[in-house]
């Protein structure tokens, strides 16, 4: 951005003509930053609470108190809490900017990240982030319209606020003057992308995975187009698995094997001596080990009946026929069959392509999506399917096909995130992380041990905090202090119901915030951030670029604001916790190197002895990422430039590590969860039950219903919301007076959107007063009538509704969470994304 500044007042925002591929534009949002640094509504000092009773609407009684008692008060009880027991300290946040910051702090604390308390984070995209890294080697995929010709888009609104939506209409509009790009939008609602593409099918929710499976169904067993040469080379489709579903090893050096299709013979993965895989077929194996613990020098070696992992993906797919998807997905079996057959035929299966000098597979076709495939408890097989059809025909992380952003690669070009471990898999990046060790009772409430892939978007933590002895949460875990960073939960979290309990259950929270809202009713100290017009700050990049982007304040922090990063700085410095080998900045090395803690020995970024002052801070960033001081990036504003191919495409080194088309180790892990509940009768003790726990844990992607495929009968309509130019997950332009005059001029922003055909047999007219009950609660608005919906949706706009003291925000639209269910029923397994599509029944007010 540049921001023009008169007489010290900021009058203008833009976009930068001289950042790649941007050109100078910006969004809505950017644009109405303005009003959001003026608003005269802003939190203006530090307050604190002196009504103790706490509740919806009850009035805290604030009182404004100086920064140095604020910090006094903060400082004292978190060294309390750190030297009676760390784990009392909860934190939260979805800026990515202070998620570094909160991560350092919780380093220098003595806290693993795992302690997360937020509610923002399971509505993002859990599944993709859990599963991606591991997948395909991306934290977020998106299609790389760069060389694509044919892109399925389903549940991601590119173009609007997915990825790139300032730079992605410009590619899109490249793509169809250039190579004729063809692009299929799959959504319940018409999004602005599904009114310019060439088609838009309206699809039943969560039932994405059901339309994935039946296409690979039609690709493999009705026309035969897949990529034999990828899956042999670049997955474990060829390792053999035997009856137990695990890897067929060698006897001795337990590495698993393939047969070597031209000598007949099993050989390691990794031997050299092999002349060709074999794809396909079923076998019988001497010398090896059929199961995962007879090794070493006194394993005994048999004759073992095995098949590759792609023959046993051949034959489970083939129960998934276009016929069966059509029942689930309201799809017509004809129009799979026809996509399917459009992908693999635009895959151009075999052509190359020269980029930069070196030549890579060019696959100009994929399937890809974001919020609308992972906000559901059958998220993890949807998103496996998804991935899955992209290996098959070779378009993963191929030009043209699927590209990714990864987490910090693109900021720190030192970072290469795919190591591969034993089995010659690779390991995605860091973030992708071990998970929690198993321990029940639970030992924190979010009970991260539950998920194989943790992500730290842990809406769990609610319930953990409103009922701990529901859940079998330990003692020792019982929350001491809650710090949130720029969130709401109240609004932006499911149920508020739920929420307000467990806020009530935290002995001190701390807000630091913009404006107070509705979760200031439980807050005990309000601390005033300030914008991001207002503070010195470094984050990451964005998918198809590389290189550090420089925030610096255009104006100094207005009113009693102060940057809480900085904040956070001076705490942690009082403390004695910012130096130091297990200090903030120790902290801060690790995540620059992407690895865990003590897995790399430098050289380090930051000198962890050195006291930094916060702006020297950033200043050894820049230098020690990318070579250039802090007065270079303020002058320049960024370096940034496209990412280089050999890091956009094949990460993981052609035939050096394989990706999992088979996913044994999300078998492995669940056999040992399921193993671990079982044995400490978690079932009986709290009711979860391990046979739905564990259900989505298979090596092969796999048909599994939503919650929502299995409710009353009397809510006979799917609620959804979805993210707009105006609206992006949790934020929506309420409390900016600018963006509010858009959305309030917008026809159908505000409303409620239904089908015509719906209302009319509702006995519905465009503006009606309707409400609109879930099982978790009800909410009123006006409809509008509209062709551009499925006829069994209903649909918001981002999540409106407020009803905290704020003259643009207050009572404007329905507020959609309220209308979700929040527990673990609601809640997918492997990765923890909460079911966000509510079946629900309209009736007039």
């Amino acid at each position: 951005l540049k921001v023009h500044v008169v007489d010290g007042v900021a009058v203008k925002i833009e976009g930068d003509p001289d950042a790649p591929l941007y050109n100078g534009r910006i969004c809505s949002r950017g644009q109405g930053a303005i009003m959001h640094l003026y608003n005269p509504y802003r939190l203006k000092a530090p307050m604190k609470r002196t009504n103790p009773e706490k509740g919806i609407g009850v009035d805290p009684q604030w009182v404004e108190i100086s920064w140095e008692e604020a910090i006094d008060t903060m400082v004292q009880k978190l060294s309390k809490i750190r030297e009676k027991n760390p784990r009392g300290l909860y934190t939260g946040s979805m800026d990515t900017h202070t998620m570094h910051f909160l991560g350092y702090f919780l380093h220098g604390f003595g806290l693993p990240f795992e302690l997360w308390f937020t509610g923002a984070g399971p509505m993002c995209g859990e599944a993709i982030h859990a599963l991606g890294p591991k997948l395909d080697g991306t934290f977020i995929s998106f299609p790389d319209l760069q060389y694509c010709k044919y892109a399925i888009i389903v549940g991601g609104s590119i173009g609007e606020s997915w990825m790139l939506p300032t730079i992605q209409p410009q590619l899109m509009t490249e793509g169809r003057e250039k190579r004729g790009l063809k692009m299929v939008v799959i959504d319940p609602s018409q999004t602005h992308a599904a009114a310019i593409a060439d088609e838009w099918i309206p699809i039943r929710p969560a039932t994405d995975g059901a339309l994935f499976l039946a296409m690979m169904e039609v690709l493999v067993h009705e026309v035969g187009i897949y990529d034999r040469e990828f899956l042999k080379g670049q997955t474990n489709g060829p390792y053999l698995i035997g009856d137990d579903g695990h890897y067929v090893r060698h006897a001795q050096t337990h590495k698993p094997l393939i047969l070597d299709a031209v000598e007949g013979k099993a050989k390691a993965f990794d031997d050299p001596t092999i002349k060709e895989y074999a794809l396909e077929g079923s076998y019988r194996v001497e010398g090896a080990t059929p199961t995962r613990s007879d090794t070493g020098e006194n394993a005994q070696s048999a004759s073992i009946e095995c098949k590759t992992g792609f023959q046993l993906f051949k034959e489970h797919i083939r129960q998934y026929t276009p016929e069966w998807a059509s029942d689930l997905t309201t799809i017509p079996a004809a129009t799979i069959r026809r996509l399917a057959r459009e992908l693999g035929e635009a895959a151009q299966i075999g052509s190359t392509i020269v980029l930069e000098g070196k030549e890579y597979a060019y696959r100009p076709a994929c399937v890809t999506g974001y919020r609308g495939l992972n906000n559901h408890t059958n998220s993890p097989m949807t998103e496996f399917s998804r991935i899955a059809l992209n290996m098959l025909i070779g378009a993963s992380r191929s030009p043209g096909g699927v590209a990714g952003q990864e987490a910090f690669a693109g900021y720190n070009p030192k970072i290469t995130p795919y190591p591969g471990g034993e089995d010659g898999i690779t390991q995605g990046e860091f973030i992708s992380n071990p998970g929690t060790p198993w321990k029940f009772p639970f030992e924190n409430i979010g009970f991260t041990a539950l998920w194989l892939f943790f992500i730290a978007g842990s809406h769990t933590a609610f319930y953990g905090a409103a009922d701990p002895e529901k859940y079998g949460v330990s003692e020792e875990a019982l929350p001491e202090m809650l710090i949130h960073w720029r969130l709401n939960p109240m609004m932006n979290n499911a149920d508020p119901k739920l929420v307000a309990k467990a806020l009530s259950n935290i002995p001190f929270y701390v807000d630091f915030t913009l404006f107070l809202d509705e979760s200031d009713d439980f807050a005990d100290l309000v601390i005033p951030d300030c914008t991001f017009l207002e503070r010195l700050a470094f984050g990451n990049t964005t998918g198809l670029m590389e290189g550090l982007p420089l925030q610096q304040p255009v104006v100094p922090p207005l009113y009693k604001s102060r940057n809480c990063a900085e904040l956070l700085w001076e705490i942690g410095d009082r403390m004695g916790i910012l130096t130091g080998p297990e200090g903030m900045i120790m902290g801060a090395n690790y995540e620059q190197a992407a690895s865990g803690k003590g897995s790399w020995e430098g050289p380090w970024v930051y000198d962890p002895n050195r006291k930094y002052s916060f702006e020297e801070f950033v200043d050894a960033a820049c230098q020690g990422i990318w070579g250039k001081d802090l007065a270079w990036f303020k002058e320049h504003g960024h370096n940034y430039r496209r990412i280089p191919a050999d890091k956009l495409y094949y990460r993981w080194g052609w035939d050096q590590y394989r990706l999992p088309f088979y996913f044994e180790e999300l078998k492995v892990k669940g056999e040992k969860l399921r193993e671990n509940m079982e044995r400490d009768r978690v079932k009986e003790k709290i009711g979860l039950d391990p046979d739905v726990w564990c259900r989505q844990c298979n090596p092969l992607p796999t048909w599994e219903p939503s919650v929502i495929h299995n409710n009353d009968p009397k809510y006979d309509l799917y609620a959804q919301s979805r993210r707009t130019p105006l609206a992006r997950g949790s934020t929506w332009p309420g409390t900016n007076t600018w963006l509010m005059e858009i959305a309030e001029r917008d026809p159908y922003f505000l409303k409620i959107r239904i089908n015509s055909e719906t209302a009319k047999k509702k006995g519905l007219k465009d503006d009606d007063l309707v409400w609109v009950e879930s099982e978790a609660g009800r909410v009123q608005g006006r409809v509008v009538l509209t062709e551009c919906i499925h006829t069994e949706v209903l649909g918001f706009s981002g999540n409106a509704g407020h009803w905290m003291k704020h003259p643009f925000a207050s009572g404007k639209a329905p507020h959609f969470n309220s209308l979700l269910p929040h527990d673990l029923e609601h809640t997918a397994p492997v990765d923890p994304n909460l079911e966000e599509t509510a079946k629900v029944k309209i009736y007039k007010a």
